[in-house]
């Protein structure tokens, strides 16, 4: 009984949260989800959700990941259901500080750990993405971000830019 009472807890807790969730996190949140649902249960298992939290920019353990799912898994499954996820990923996307979602993303762009985004960083990203866009709009898109000019864009460059935009 008091197992279904923190989960009910949890439940408001979540509605509350999820108020403040826009719909472009929830789209993101639906994608990650259903990415890593292979055979489109509706059910993520432990592997699923560590892959689904790592694509919206989370890293943890396979023992941290096991608390969550513990925490969560209101019937006892072992599996996070669309629900179970959205909330779990409303409160860390609550939690989670603008600069280190920066630092994520830069870190994801990065490819080879360079310290700066390239050209080349941009094409895999949107092939990646599956998004069409042309080597002049990604030449544009460094162009812009490449704040203090040397050629390169660092993760100094890609904050200001984004405060600069009001994207953060």
């Amino acid at each position: 009984m008091l197992k279904k009472a923190i989960a009910a807890a949890r439940k408001e807790k979540a509605k509350t949260v999820k108020a403040r969730i826009t719909p472009q996190h929830m789209q993101e949140f639906k994608e990650a989800f259903e990415a890593v649902d292979a055979d489109g249960s509706g059910e993520i298992d432990e592997t699923e959700l560590r892959m689904a939290m790592a694509a919206l920019g989370f890293q943890h353990t396979k023992d941290e990941i096991r608390r969550m799912i513990k925490s969560l898994d209101s019937d006892g499954s072992g599996t996070l259901g669309f629900e179970e996820f959205v909330s779990l990923m409303t409160n860390k996307s609550a939690k989670k500080e603008p600069k280190q979602e920066i630092k994520d993303a830069f870190s994801l762009l990065d490819k080879g750990s360079k310290g700066f985004i390239s050209l080349e960083d941009l094409r895999l990203a949107a092939q990646e993405l599956r998004e069409t866009v042309s080597d002049e709009q990604l030449e544009a898109m460094l162009k812009l971000a490449d704040v203090d000019g040397d050629g390169k864009v660092d993760g100094t460059d890609l904050y200001k830019t984004l405060k600069k935009t009001s994207a953060l």
